[in-house]
């Protein structure tokens, strides 16, 4: 422990010249918002450094979001695997990710559909001064009746939130406020007793945040910063609440063309109550240098962990960064890398993901302690991108969701993974493509193999295979058609009163929306989910909507 403590402040001491000013990274959002059976599902994506400029989307003129793409400048490590969201939420991308930065381009969304959904999306925003901004969004997203026994399995979102930013010459700052709260319903019970109401099978999460950042603005300085703060209280209908602080500062510095220095720091501040009160801290520090030339990159560092929880002692760990990007060419890359990584688990991240949880869920951090990979990938900056990958990771305390024995309704979270590791290997890729200048087209793909999985039988709740193909084609001017199609292979549950693993049906789920430009600032959308019209689960007990459809009308001004 006092080896560690001496070890950190030594790369403190050596990193300090860094302190006084460093280069902010850019990011590119870490998921891709998919929609199936008529709900959203978030997955993350494995950022890579995305050197080439990538395709633009295909559009509708007037159209006031634009999917936006910021260049990544490293190579971070592959991110934990996360486990798969639950897909009940039935908010499409462009709604829960409105693009606020645009001054004055504010927008009204009303629809609704089968299902008795309701849907009112509405952000506005203005500009006091030239160089800052303020915004108001909300959003409502509910269906009065579900997939099993109508109102039993009903759902609704509501959000507010009001963010501003402040663009000066050295200096920017944005942060913002937001509420939202969800209501729905553990209707996976099988039969519902004829004396329950929709109210005895309730369930309500509320989330309460803040975010502030403050970076440097400066274009061209040869160092930057950046410092944020993420305050969330997480509650629940149960009265079981998590307190989550979370800060991060950024510095980098280019000492010369070829030569940059980089240090990440994370700390995270928890007090978790499910009755009784848990105290939980996380420390991370990550510096590194990145070595550039015309052909070659050259990442290496350390990746410092340090946990606590509770009256535990805290428990430290040391992960080797080191990543190498090759380019053979201006088209074609290789890539490979080494690390390993702590993931930081919270009622709130795992709420997200599966919102059917029983009560008092045992929280624990998830340990990646060996990754390597390897790939390829590359862009023609026009009409080409692709990436394909191979990874091998162990993990200990990898988490699964698994029906309780007590109400095979709710989900319990158990690990495994301890003196034996679970191993974890992983191909996956990605094609995206302009066929012409009317249609693009993705596929992507990603096949999961777990080894080690001690007292399970299958890798329950987590799929091994995944594959999407969206499009996107331009009828006219005016008209856009968007058929999706995803496919899921491999879920495996286990029922806890017979102690039997479950094969849960593979999903294949058709999706097409039609979007219609009726005048400059009034867009008419139609949209059509699960065509199949099977009520699959993803989550066992769960089966999410059969064919659903519903009509939204937007306005921008």
């Amino acid at each position: 422990m006092n080896q560690m403590k001496a070890n950190i402040i030594g790369i403190i001491i050596l990193l300090a010249p860094w302190l006084t000013c460093a280069q902010k990274e850019a990011t590119i959002d870490k998921s891709v918002v998919t929609v199936i059976g008529g709900a959203k599902q978030v997955v993350p994506l494995r950022l890579t450094d995305r050197k080439f400029l990538p395709m633009q989307p295909v559009g509708l003129p007037g159209e006031t979001f634009q999917m936006q793409f910021q260049e990544q400048g490293e190579w971070p490590l592959q991110k934990l695997p996360q486990l798969n969201p639950t897909a009940i939420d039935m908010r499409d991308g462009d709604e829960k990710n409105s693009a606020y930065g645009v001054k004055y381009a504010n927008a009204l969304k009303i629809g609704g559909g089968n299902y008795g959904r309701t849907l009112l999306n509405f952000n506005v925003g203005f500009a006091p001064k030239d160089n800052s901004f303020l915004g108001v969004y909300l959003n409502h997203d509910g269906n009065l009746s579900g997939p099993v026994a109508e109102e039993f399995s009903a759902r609704n979102e509501n959000q507010v939130k009001v963010m501003s930013r402040h663009f000066g010459e050295k200096t920017f700052w944005d942060s913002h406020v937001n509420y939202q709260r969800t209501l729905a319903h553990y209707y996976g019970t099988g039969e519902i007793p004829k004396y329950y109401t929709p109210k005895n099978l309730e369930l309500t999460n509320e989330r309460f945040s803040y975010f502030g950042r403050f970076s440097n603005a400066k274009k061209e300085a040869k160092s930057d910063y950046s410092i944020s703060t993420d305050v969330t209280f997480f509650r629940n209908l149960r009265n079981e609440t998590e307190l989550l602080s979370t800060s991060q500062i950024n510095y980098s510095k280019n000492y010369s063309s070829s030569i940059k220095g980089n240090l990440v720091a994370d700390y995270i501040l928890a007090e978790y109550t499910a009755p009784n009160a848990l105290s939980r801290s996380f420390y991370r520090m990550k510096p590194s240098v990145v070595f550039k030339s015309s052909r070659v990159a050259f990442t290496a560092g350390l990746n410092i962990i340090q946990s606590k929880e509770g009256n535990e002692p805290a428990e430290n760990s040391v992960f080797p960064i080191m990543n190498l990007d090759v380019g053979s060419t201006d088209f074609f890359h290789f890539f490979a890398g080494i690390g390993g990584d702590v993931q930081f688990n919270s009622l709130n991240s795992f709420s997200n993901e599966n919102i059917w949880l029983a009560p008092s869920i045992e929280l624990r951090n998830t340990d990646q302690v060996g990754h390597v990979y390897a790939g390829i990938k590359g862009s023609d900056d026009q009409n080409l991108d692709f990436e394909f990958r191979y990874s091998y990771s162990e993990y200990a305390n990898l988490p699964f969701f698994m029906n309780t024995k007590a109400d095979i309704s709710q989900f319990e979270l158990q690990y495994i993974g301890g003196l034996k590791k679970v191993q974890v290997t992983n191909l996956g890729g990605h094609l995206n493509f302009h066929v012409n200048t009317q249609v693009t087209s993705g596929l992507k793909f990603d096949y999961v193999e777990y080894q080690q999985l001690q007292s399970f039988d299958k890798a329950y709740h987590k799929p091994n295979l995944t594959l999407s193909w969206t499009n996107t084609w331009k009828l006219t001017d005016y008209m856009i058609l968007s058929p999706d199609v995803y496919y899921i292979q491999g879920l495996y549950a286990l029922n806890p009163l017979t102690g039997k693993s479950i094969a849960l049906e593979n999903i294949l789920d058709v999706n097409m929306k039609l979007n219609f430009l009726l005048k400059k600032n009034l867009n008419l959308a139609l949209q059509g989910n699960n065509l199949t019209g099977k009520s699959y689960q993803r989550y066992y007990q769960y089966a999410v909507q059969g064919l659903n459809y519903n009509a939204t009308l937007g306005y921008s001004f």
